[in-house]
């Protein structure tokens, strides 16, 4: 994880996910193509879980996002490559 914060992003059916971690506040923040699908306020260990929903293609699919050691994204159960951007 970065100094004051870390992004990690993923590519989903053109849709951009990431999630951003603020190490002043401990908190994580879920977003899908610039909007925020949740938060987490508050983790000093620096894990947590995010879940959210989008709309693609007329059906709502679950986002979901796992912080423990590394950053993993999910898109209905199917896990998308991760990448670290700070």
């Amino acid at each position: 994880m970065g100094l004051l914060g870390s992004r990690w992003e993923a590519s989903w059916e053109g849709h951009q996910i990431a999630v951003v971690r603020n190490e002043w506040t401990k908190g994580f923040q879920l977003e899908c193509d610039g909007e925020e699908l949740s938060n987490q306020k508050w983790s000093a260990a620096g894990i947590g879980k995010l879940e959210g929903e989008i709309t693609h293609g007329g059906e709502t699919v679950t986002v979901r996002a796992v912080i423990d050691l590394r950053c993993e994204i999910y898109v209905d159960d199917t896990a998308l490559t991760v990448e670290t951007i700070k």
